[in-house]
């Protein structure tokens, strides 16, 4: 029960309380099982949580699995030598890197955020946080050469001094919104030398003694959405401590992203995947070639747009219900509800779903900051026959698999296709998601006296030609949708996120109908929708 308070921050639980009506999601069952694998030694799956959402049945099963001698075992991260020469890089730094080599696609890569900061912010004491979280991640300090042997390799640098990276601009009373524009497009429309560590940059500009404007700007290949959070929170937790007087310790980094690198690079070595290349090989048996559900271009172009909307209260509760009743989690909702939205605009039968993994459910990986993602491949296979409860029991029986598969490369993935199919993967992906569970949304990490208001991106880019991001933070989901603006219009999107929605609520008022009845035309909004 204490595991589940802990992952939950619930005080109040009974052994036989659904774990998603106690506020529980994927993210969150992963946390669990990691959890429970280093309390209790036993190699419980994600497809156990799922079939097991009770303590009691829980209790139950794992009573059931043999305790192993070490829960690490052979799967475990461990420090590797200091090697002057560089490090190995993992499968996804490689693809990135890859596509890197152009600037367009370099900057494709940047992940920027933006603030308006107000109050007694105290800028010395937030750049010595930022040191040391510099200090505390090998990987905020690496770079990336190509060795002799033609490798690519990663390099870091002992010593980053904050001030190289940190940017600090002090403007008077007559700095207005289009100077606070021009820099801050300026600054984000950088593109970064891969071989120069860090690859990470602050702006931040002072209005007046309480006003401030503050930019990150990180490069894909080092670090991830998860790892922006992390790094917020410590240098939150961090300032706080410095503002007092006072110390304060972070967690231990028992293991650094190089040695995450040579883990996974090992066990493909060794053969240690053999379980997982077999369930990926059968899980995309019989995907077949089929034409896009939109006209693509044949230029590469990545200037975005967004849309965005807010699920009402009223809707997002239904939503939920119907997940704890039936067992479903909202990222399998989701993703059924997209895979019927193709079939119904195109007509395809077989959609395939590009959506990042966090690896972080390794005991070893926990709480660090880097590139702990892995894309995989979701597949909606759907007959206008089939009762939609059908669909649904299939493809979320089929997910919580994938989450239990997860650590073996997308790229090795694409590379298996390939060599059976004789066609690449990646053309066969229909669309691409992005889930993002604000996880302990209420953690006090905030600033007392100041506040920190996330702005809109001033250089909108899209690195896919469409990506539904779905924002589940406690009691809102919302979602935008970023998009390539030579692929789609304006007009096509905001049909496309109205059809959206009339697709998930049919499907959850109408799970045992025929696909074939499920009706995308609102009356109130536009009748025709086409993207050919």
């Amino acid at each position: 029960m204490t595991l589940w308070q802990e992952v939950l921050n619930v005080q109040n639980i009974g052994t036989e309380d659904h774990f998603l009506s106690l506020g529980g999601n994927s993210i969150k069952q992963i946390s669990l099982r990691s959890k429970i694998r280093m309390a209790f030694n036993v190699n419980l799956t994600i497809e156990d949580l799922f079939l097991c959402p009770t303590i009691r049945s829980q209790a139950s099963h794992i009573l059931t699995l043999p305790v192993l001698e070490s829960i690490a075992g052979k799967n475990e991260i461990v420090p590797i030598s200091t090697n002057e020469n560089g490090y190995s890089i993992s499968n996804e730094q490689l693809r990135i890197w890859l596509a890197s080599q152009f600037e367009d696609h370099s900057k494709a890569n940047n992940m920027s955020y933006t603030y308006h900061v107000n109050g007694d912010f105290k800028v010395e004491l937030f750049k010595k946080a930022l040191q040391e979280i510099v200090n505390r991640y090998e990987i905020l300090r690496t770079g990336f050469e190509v060795n002799e042997a033609g490798e690519v390799i990663q390099k870091i640098v002992d010593e980053i001094i904050i001030d190289t990276i940190f940017d600090y601009k002090i403007v008077d009373e007559n700095f207005d919104e289009n100077d606070a524009k021009e820099h801050l497009k300026n600054f984000n429309d950088q593109a970064f030398d891969l071989k120069k560590a860090p690859l990470l940059k602050f702006l931040l500009i002072k209005i007046s003694d309480n006003k401030f404007i503050l930019s990150t700007l990180m490069h894909h290949i080092i670090g991830d959405y998860t790892s922006d959070k992390i790094i917020i929170s410590e240098v939150m937790r961090l300032y706080k401590a410095y503002e007092k007087g006072s110390s304060i310790q972070l967690s231990t980094v028992h293991v650094q992203y190089k040695d995450y690198a040579y883990w996974i690079k090992n066990r493909l070595t060794n053969n240690e995947f053999s379980s997982e290349k077999e369930f990926w090989e059968n899980y995309l048996e019989n995907v077949k070639q089929q034409p896009k559900w939109y006209k693509n271009s044949n230029t590469d172009n990545f200037d975005g747009a967004y849309y965005s909307k807010v699920l009402s209260s009223e809707f997002i509760g239904e939503i939920k219900k119907y997940c704890v009743d039936h067992n479903y989690n909202l990222m399998g909702i989701m993703t059924i509800a997209l895979g019927i939205l193709i079939h119904k605009i195109g007509g395809q039968n077989d959609i395939i779903i590009g959506a990042p993994i966090n690896l972080r459910n390794h005991p070893n990986l926990i709480g660090q900051v880097g590139l702990y993602l892995n894309m995989a491949p979701y597949r909606v296979k759907i007959n206008g026959q089939n009762k939609i409860k059908e669909i649904i029991d299939e493809t979320i029986k089929n997910q919580v698999k994938i989450f239990d598969n997860s650590f073996y490369p997308f790229d090795s993935i694409i590379e298996d296709f390939d060599h059976k199919h004789n066609f690449n993967l990646m053309d066969r992906i229909d669309l691409y998601v992005n889930f993002i569970n604000h996880e302990e949304a209420n953690d006090n990490h905030s600033l007392e006296n100041i506040s920190f208001v996330p702005q809109e991106k001033i250089i909108k880019r899209s690195k896919f030609p469409i990506c539904f991001y779905i924002n589940n933070n406690q009691e809102e989901v919302s979602y935008f949708i970023e998009y390539q603006k030579n692929v789609f219009s304006d007009l096509e999107i905001s049909k496309l996120g109205e059809r959206f929605l009339l697709c998930l609520k049919q499907i959850i008022d109408n799970q045992y109908e025929t696909v074939e009845k499920i009706s995308l035309i609102d009356k109130k909004s536009i009748p025709t929708f086409s993207l050919k």
